[in-house]
């Protein structure tokens, strides 16, 4: 269509804590154009500053007057100010928004990345039609956002739907965050990895072991779902996160009572592996009435849901 060569484009960046990934979009929610840094140094802010540059100069036309950027950690929204990143150490006490908007011509737009992956759901994905949905992300870490009466729910410091820092046990793994027992702690991808790695010396005749050898550094979580029946750890590490997350949804459920409970990430591919044992222990903390008005659903949006979102805010009334 000709009008589609006046509309306005948009950046998103999700800025993630494995890779960074950017798309452009136009006004009709159309990706124009799309770039991935599959990893970098979390470490260091020049080279995360670096890596965000790169992809905006990839990334830019004449049409672009602004970019959005969601980040996984505890974000101020309005003066895009990251108090801190569990998983995205350079991330401490920096106004990023100042920064890139001192280094380029455009308006830039900072928030939570989970907050912008629930915004695209709102939009383009499965929380459409939905006025009353939470959404959670499994990967590195665990993100979540609350979208109420078709709105998306802040608090009072941008840091409600935090779901991955509710304390399951006070005497759990210590989280990212300074906490002990978050639920992030027990069933992220990191955890979930984690948790294999620390009980290994107890298990003899590992199928996973017999795989990698003495290189233990190959081990990773989709290696740990992949061998769920095979291997006795594996099992072991994914009942055990199971009966983690289906305590978390149902503190989930039980405080905030959605249609929906929308779930994306990394690591929520695999979890149809373990869905029963998930759901066996969501039905065993859950009131009635609410588990039975309650659908879990999988995203479809895929890898770009966070950047899209991302960019979505820039421009649309949430």
């Amino acid at each position: 269509m000709w009008y589609k060569y006046m509309m306005e484009e948009f950046i998103g960046i999700d800025i993630g804590g494995t890779k960074i990934l950017g798309v452009r979009i136009n006004e009709d929610m159309e990706i124009l154009s799309k770039e991935k840094i599959s990893s970098y140094n979390k470490n260091t802010l020049d080279n995360l500053l670096s890596n965000i540059l790169l992809l905006i100069e990839h990334l830019k036309t004449d049409k672009v007057k602004k970019v959005g950027l969601g980040i996984a950690g505890f974000v101020d929204h309005k003066k895009g100010f990251i108090y801190s990143s569990p998983n995205i150490p350079a991330l401490i006490n920096v106004n990023i928004k100042k920064i890139l908007q001192d280094k380029t011509p455009y308006e830039i737009f900072v928030d939570n990345d989970a907050k912008s992956g629930a915004v695209a759901e709102r939009f383009i994905g499965k929380g459409k039609d939905t006025e009353d949905f939470v959404f959670i992300t499994f990967g590195t870490g665990i993100g979540a956002a609350i979208i109420s009466n078709g709105k998306l729910v802040r608090g009072h410091n941008n840091l409600a739907g935090e779901v991955g820092h509710i304390t399951l046990d006070p005497s759990g793994p210590l989280c990212g965050c300074g906490k002990y027992g978050c639920f992030e702690a027990f069933a992220s991808g990191e955890a979930i990895k984690r948790y294999y790695l620390n009980h290994i010396k107890a298990y003899k005749n590992l199928p996973i072991l017999d795989l990698v050898g003495a290189n233990v550094s190959l081990i990773d979580t989709p290696l740990i779902f992949s061998y769920f029946e095979r291997d006795a750890l594996a099992k072991e590490t994914l009942t055990t996160a199971a009966h983690y997350i289906g305590l978390g949804l149902s503190f989930v459920v039980n405080l905030l009572n959605p249609e929906k409970i929308i779930l994306s990430g990394g690591v929520s591919a695999s979890l149809n592996k373990i869905w029963d044992y998930i759901i066996d222990e969501f039905n065993k903390n859950t009131l009635p009435i609410e588990k039975r008005n309650v659908e879990f659903i999988f995203s479809d949006i895929g890898e770009n849901g966070v950047a899209v979102g991302s960019a979505l805010m820039t421009f649309k009334d949430i």
